[in-house]
């Protein structure tokens, strides 16, 4: 199972300029970013 599987489930309430981003791609690369040290 990938990350991007894994919270396929969590729906995206975003709505107007936020809508062009992918919240699955969003919340994968801040996992990324914590795990490489990132921390704001």
């Amino acid at each position: 199972m990938t990350l991007q599987e894994a919270f396929a489930e969590v729906e995206d309430h975003s709505r107007g300029p936020a809508r062009q981003h992918d919240l699955n791609k969003m919340i994968v690369m801040s996992i990324c970013a914590v795990l490489c040290g990132a921390d704001s």
